[in-house]
């Protein structure tokens, strides 16, 4: 279960392919390991993360630094954009998953994930921003 705030990172890590992790150093399987997490996780999102949110967004596949906030049920914001920094292949994605802050509460919860993963935000070609 997750006990506080905490922000989740789905996308590449030093390599290609597209993982669901805890922390730099311990990714997920999507389905079987979420369980771990807390029962208000979005799992109706499992088909979606890898891009699909994007696309289902009508957001163009265009790396331009732009971070899309999506509202989950519950306690869950994801903050979701295209990213080619590791992965050139189209449809690559990465996202952070933010529990425990409302959905007023957006901009501050973009600014905690971004200090919880700094590795993530440093290798950027543009910087992130948040659209409104």
């Amino acid at each position: 279960m997750i006990d506080g705030r905490r922000a989740l990172y789905s996308g590449c890590i030093g390599e290609s392919g597209h993982y669901f992790w805890l922390n730099p150093r311990k990714h997920l399987n999507f389905v079987e390991d979420m369980s771990d997490l807390d029962c208000t996780f979005p799992r109706s999102w499992s088909h979606l993360w890898d891009g699909g949110i994007l696309r289902n967004g009508k957001h163009a596949d265009i790396y331009d630094g732009k971070v899309w906030a999506i509202p989950a049920k519950g306690p869950w914001i994801a903050f979701v954009w295209w990213d080619n920094s590791i992965d050139s292949r189209p449809g690559s994605n990465s996202a952070f998953w933010v529990f425990d802050f409302e959905w007023e509460q957006r901009a501050e919860a973009f600014e905690f994930a971004k200090a919880q993963w700094p590795e993530v935000v440093r290798r950027q070609r543009q910087p992130l921003k948040l659209q409104p």
